[in-house]
């Protein structure tokens, strides 16, 4: 059985790590893996941490910054805090040596088949990398968490299957060439900062479509079905 590592940087999340962690083992279950768990989580953010202290496999690595105020209105500043954020917790991650790092966002909540589906791409494909699919709008189906580069820009890529693409976001199955490359700054966030330091270094990026992925943005959709996705 491969030693699989599933964590994220969280702040204040106690109102959702509960179901994350739900959809997560389910996840699990079904492809027949026992993961353990990692969170960057700041000293003093008690409840957060008081709500992942209830999992035996779980481990909580106290950040020695703060994540920046503020929910979804991002910025530079912001951006330039997450890389901080995310390379502090890889460094544990690196510790830990995992066969693979399943890097996902405390508000994405998974398919049951998006954890089995990605170890198989990393199996059959020879990708450092690859994402599991969600939207990253409210709404529209033009926003996935992946994308491809076009020139100095950047375009949203959709994908009902597999393939190879130039950005992945949010639910990022890593392996160690992929979680030993550091996030780097990038106008439009972190995780174009760090797809592009990935494939500096010579590695590839895979995205999954065949499944997606409920993204919750706010508390108050947490109870709500979303129609692209089903439930």
């Amino acid at each position: 059985m491969c030693k699989l590592l599933i964590g994220c940087p969280v702040t204040d999340r106690n109102w959702i790590l509960p179901t994350w962690f739900k959809y997560a083992q389910d996840a699990c279950d079904v492809a027949g893996v026992d993961a353990q768990y990692v969170f960057l989580v700041p000293e003093d953010d008690e409840e957060t941490i008081d709500c992942i202290s209830e999992h035996s496999n779980a481990t909580i690595a106290l950040g020695t910054q703060q994540a920046y105020p503020g929910d979804h209105k991002w910025s530079g500043a912001r951006y330039e805090n997450m890389v901080s954020l995310r390379n502090e917790l890889l460094s544990w991650v690196r510790i830990k040596h995992p066969d693979y790092f399943f890097s996902l966002d405390s508000d994405i909540l998974l398919h049951p088949h998006a954890i089995r589906n990605l170890l198989e791409d990393m199996e059959d494909y020879d990708y450092w990398a690859v994402g599991s699919k969600c939207y990253l709008s409210r709404t529209s189906v033009k926003f996935p968490n992946a994308g491809t580069w076009v020139g100095r820009g950047f375009r949203r890529a959709n994908t009902r299957g597999v393939s190879k693409v130039g950005v992945i976001m949010a639910a990022k199955m890593m392996g160690p060439d992929a979680y030993n490359t550091d996030y780097q700054y990038h106008s439009m966030g972190e995780d174009l900062g760090w797809s592009r330091a990935v494939i500096e270094a010579g590695g590839t990026l895979g995205f999954d479509g065949r499944v997606t992925n409920k993204h919750i943005m706010d508390e108050r959709r947490l109870d709500l079905t979303d129609d692209r996705v089903g439930w």
